[in-house]
């Protein structure tokens, strides 16, 4: 603990006197966030014992907090290789196989510090060989896939999953696929390296290859036609979607085998389709990580559909500009602005709503923030703001206390002030 609360305070002056325009406060808040978890500790994952020359690795360094949580700090940290000549190092620890041999490699971030070893070897690959969990899986299910490549004059494979090209045999790309999509959020991968997510059944091979010089490793699997018509349903919002916003759909299946509830959204083929004589309202992703997502861009209504394993569902979706909010208040205010109520009852439930200009409305009790001015009768009328009773006004004596709710809606802040008022009748 006290290294902890030293390296906080080293942080605070050393960034504070480091930080000294615009582009630096955003590093100075995130690393003084990092700094006040109370870290206990930090170990480098990503290692593995011995790499080829030429390939890398991409290490991560981890910060264990004593919540027992953990927070990556690989760019904030100093990164060093024993040996550059064998093996370098990156600022985003990056490691690269330069030569013959085994280096340390030390990451240092603030007081703490961890290191691995890395074996860096020129021995040639001799054969690959790829494994699975299971021999055969329900369609459009996923599974995970590891190459192993045996190296001259070593007794232990190496796992090279992250080496190898992966492919489906010629032919059966209808049936499956490996995906190297990037999220453009994150600029890491969606899928790890040998996940096969498979769309269609039947016998498939799959191949792992790492240059010409070995034969690639081969792995047959049976994918089993286990889905019936009527075994897919689509879930989302049951009302119409709003234009503008993104909304998921998700694939659910049942499979013949027993398994229920299985969402196969990420496998699965997304189509909409505009009702006759509609303009094209909207589309659906079929691209990871948003495969089943609409977003319309104007009013309108169609048919969402999806396919896979030889089987689809479908639903109807429509997209409409919701009506605007008119006035938000609290109940049973009757626009008065006080709540007179007998002193003998227990409680009185103030009520949050939202009206639009359609005339419709929205209980927005829990969503909101109930306070109570401190100058009022906080004795004898008592306001909650806890989950489930947001709103409630306890009675204990006669007085009157000023309510107000605040909520927030598009950007712009509502707070309707009531006043309540406990009287004799």
């Amino acid at each position: 603990m006290r290294a902890s609360v030293i390296f906080l305070l080293s942080m605070l002056v050393a960034l504070a006197a480091g930080c000294s325009n615009s582009d630096d406060s955003g590093q100075l808040i995130t690393r003084v966030d990092i700094a006040s978890q109370e870290i206990q500790s930090v170990a480098i994952s990503g290692a593995e014992e011995t790499i080829s020359i030429g390939a890398d690795l991409d290490l991560q360094l981890l910060a264990n907090s004593g919540n027992g949580g953990s927070t990556s700090v690989t760019a904030l940290a100093q990164w060093t290789s024993s040996d550059p000549a064998i093996a370098t190092v990156s600022e985003s620890g990056l490691l690269l196989g330069i030569a013959d041999g085994t280096v340390s490699v030390n990451a240092q971030y603030g007081p703490f510090s961890d290191t691995v070893s890395v074996r860096i070897s020129s021995a040639p690959l001799v054969a690959i060989a790829v494994t699975a969990p299971l021999e055969q899986l329900n369609a459009c299910t996923s599974l995970q896939l590891t190459a192993e490549g045996s190296y001259l004059n070593e007794d232990t494979p190496r796992d090279i999953t992250d080496e190898v090209e992966w492919q489906l045999a010629e032919g059966q790309q209808e049936l499956g696929s490996f995906s190297d999509t990037v999220d453009a959020t994150t600029g890491q991968r969606v899928d790890p390296a040998g996940f096969l997510r498979t769309t269609g059944f039947g016998d498939i091979q799959v191949s792992a290859s790492l240059g010409d010089e070995v034969p690639p490793g081969v792995l047959s699997l049976m994918v089993l036609d286990s889905l019936d018509d009527g075994d897919i349903t689509i879930s989302g919002p049951d009302d119409a979607i709003t234009v503008g916003a993104a909304v998921p759909f998700a694939a659910i299946a049942t499979f013949n085998d027993g398994a229920a509830n299985v969402d196969i959204s990420d496998n699965a083929l997304w189509t909409l389709t505009v009702n006759e004589g509609t303009a094209q309202f909207a589309s659906v992703s079929n691209t990871l990580p948003d495969n089943g997502t609409v977003i319309a861009t104007q009013t309108g209504g169609g048919t969402l559909s999806v396919s896979c394993g030889g089987v689809s569902a479908e639903r109807a979706v429509r997209a409409e500009i919701p009506p605007s909010v008119d006035r938000v208040f609290i109940s049973p205010d009757e626009d008065d602005r006080v709540i007179t109520v007998n002193v003998d009852a227990d409680t009185i439930p103030l009520r949050g709503i939202v009206q639009f200009t359609d005339g419709s409305q929205q209980d927005i009790t829990e969503d909101a923030e109930w306070t109570v001015d401190s100058s009022g009768d906080v004795r004898a009328l008592q306001l909650s703001d806890s989950s489930g009773t947001r709103g409630v006004v306890t009675i204990n004596s006669i007085g009157e206390i000023e309510v107000t709710m605040t909520y927030e809606r598009g950007g712009i802040v509502y707070d309707p002030v009531v006043t309540v008022r406990a009287e004799v009748f």
